[in-house]
């Protein structure tokens, strides 16, 4: 079983994402366990095992001027704030709410 389908991964992106929010930092991610969801935007994902697709990717954000990385830094730590163990638990509540109310009336 890979990374991108076992059990490590959703401990992994719990970090990835406070990592990435500390940091204002850019994303480029591989199409794999979530990613697209998380990254949530197209022009920064590349195919899984394709170097070549990352490389081209990391001097696309490298050519940016510091202006642009950091926008698109601080574009990416909103997107990923939504994966949170905080936002995520808080999500799960309003639902069990949601549905309490529904069996209750």
């Amino acid at each position: 079983m890979g990374i991108e389908q076992g059990e490590v991964w959703p401990k992994f992106l719990f970090h990835w994402q406070q990592s990435i929010s500390a940091m204002f930092m850019p994303v480029i991610a591989t199409d794999a366990g979530g990613c697209a969801e998380v990254v949530d935007d197209l022009r920064y994902m590349v195919p899984v095992r394709d170097a070549d697709a990352l490389a081209a990717k990391m001097a696309q954000i490298a050519a940016m001027t510091l202006a642009e990385r950091e926008t698109l830094g601080e574009i990416n730590r909103w997107r990923v704030a939504r994966f949170d163990l905080e936002s995520i638990c808080d999500r799960w509540e309003k639902i069990y709410a949601e549905k309490e109310g529904d069996i209750q009336r």
